[in-house]
């Protein structure tokens, strides 16, 4: 399997499909799904319609498809979604189908960063008398001629 890489836009996600079939082959896809996911990666083919269609494809058959085609699924819903690309925006679709083909026993996830302790709100920004305490910032002091270091 070649390296996991983030998807941000609709050609790198018709490159990751590509790149996962020259890798795998069809053979571990339902043999009703190979011409859909055919047509997908063929040349010529608007890649907002490739990557909106297979992620639709890949959520609704992530029951019968390997791992690393979900990985691509998630992230493919989670780009288009992110652009409203065929409506998977909308009520947040694509971050839900992302969501739920990640919280699938068969998919690792990675842990979150961890994070010895959350950085505290700029002061500037939190009403006084809540936490911390708003104070405007220091004014640096004017510079006198002739004092200059």
């Amino acid at each position: 399997m070649s390296e996991a890489r983030h998807i941000e836009s609709p050609v790198e996600g018709v490159n990751a499909l590509q790149n996962y079939f020259l890798d795998n082959g069809f053979g571990n896809v339902p043999d009703e799904l190979k011409d859909k996911f055919k047509e997908f990666i063929a040349p010529g083919n608007s890649p907002v319609v490739a990557s909106a269609n297979a992620a639709e494809l890949i959520y609704a058959r992530r029951e019968d498809l390997p791992v690393e085609l979900l990985e691509i699924g998630a992230q493919l819903a989670m780009m288009c979604g992110a652009f409203n690309f065929h409506g998977l925006g909308a009520e947040s679709r694509g971050a839900q189908m992302a969501m739920t083909i990640r919280s699938m026993d068969a998919v690792p996830t990675e842990a979150p960063p961890a994070v010895i302790s959350p950085p505290e709100p700029k002061a500037e920004y939190v009403p006084a008398g809540e936490g911390v305490q708003a104070e405007a910032p220091a004014l640096p002091e004017p510079v006198k001629k002739g004092t200059e270091a």
